[in-house]
């Protein structure tokens, strides 16, 4: 019985050692534009047109939008951009 919680308390801690995937998500607002946004998600999350003209009507009318998925140090680097040019955006577990 000893053993088998041992186990079960090493287990947890892997578990809580492996990392969850992260999203960055652009969140609505009231003042930025649909071409500013679009061009932004362009430039900087490194999407075609069509895509980044769909991200950016599906933050319109939903609300937000996952525009960026990868590496921890990746979403910084994107959600630092996409702040510098004032889209309001986060990083969330996926």
């Amino acid at each position: 019985m000893l053993n088998s919680d041992t186990e079960t308390k090493e287990k947890l801690k892997t578990e809580n050692k492996i990392q969850k995937p992260k999203v960055v998500i652009c969140h609505n607002d009231d003042y930025n534009t649909f071409p500013f946004v679009t061009e932004c998600f362009i430039r900087i999350c490194k999407m075609d047109k069509k895509t980044a003209k769909e991200k950016t009507l599906e933050v319109h009318y939903r609300g937000k939008s996952i525009v960026a998925e990868g590496s921890d140090e990746h979403l910084k680097k994107i959600k630092l951009c996409l702040r510098a040019e004032g889209l309001n955006v986060t990083i969330e577990n996926a």
